[in-house]
């Protein structure tokens, strides 16, 4: 089509800021407590971004990026991921 038009499409590379995949190390998802880290593993299973993005809000500014990575997921429909890196974490305490 873009022959008979003339056109020529342009794509835009993203690059983006995060990892859907990224480790539960590098979310440093064990700086909150067992209570929030349960809650969010509750509301990950049932697919509550309400409840998640609400516990989200309750991390400390100095874990921005924790906070990031986990609203990326739920922007992203990845309750998934918070789930299992919930369970990861929980094998590793």
């Amino acid at each position: 089509m873009a022959e008979f038009l003339g056109v020529r499409y342009i794509y835009e590379q993203e690059t983006p800021e995060f990892s859907l995949n990224q480790s539960p190390e590098a979310v440093s998802l064990a700086v909150m407590s067992p209570a929030w880290i349960d809650q969010l593993y509750q509301a990950a299973e049932t697919i509550n971004n309400q409840a998640i993005l609400q516990l989200i809000d309750q991390i400390p500014p100095s874990h921005g990026s924790l906070a990031q990575v986990l609203t990326d997921w739920v922007n992203h429909f990845r309750c998934d991921s918070c789930a299992t890196a919930l369970v990861q974490i929980a094998l590793l305490i």
